[in-house]
């Protein structure tokens, strides 16, 4: 899935379950078909592809990895967004992501 793509259903998710969702123009070239605000906010040096807020109060911070991504580097970054965000989470293909589980988890 290419990066544009796994954005917008991110996006749409977040702007769906929460009060709102941000992308981060980083890596999206065409940002003209993504139909969310930007963001330019960094957690611990790191911007999250994908922000939203709950209640003015719960921050999810969205690492987002696509094809080629590192997906390691991808949990190494959602592990970071932890500390500036209430929840953070590696979104990418299922496939991937089971590689990693174990390493998330332990």
């Amino acid at each position: 899935m290419d990066n544009e793509r796994l954005l917008d259903i991110l996006a749409t998710h977040c702007d769906r379950e929460f009060d709102g969702a941000w992308v981060h123009p980083r890596g999206t070239r065409a940002l003209g078909k993504l139909q969310y605000p930007l963001h330019h906010v960094h957690i611990g040096g790191w911007f999250p592809d994908v922000l939203a807020v709950r209640d003015s109060d719960h921050v999810l911070a969205v690492a987002a990895c696509s094809d080629g991504d590192d997906y390691l580097a991808g949990l190494g970054r959602a592990l970071t967004f932890r500390r500036g965000a209430h929840f953070a989470v590696l979104a990418g293909e299922l496939a991937e992501l089971r590689q990693y589980r174990e390493a998330a988890l332990d």
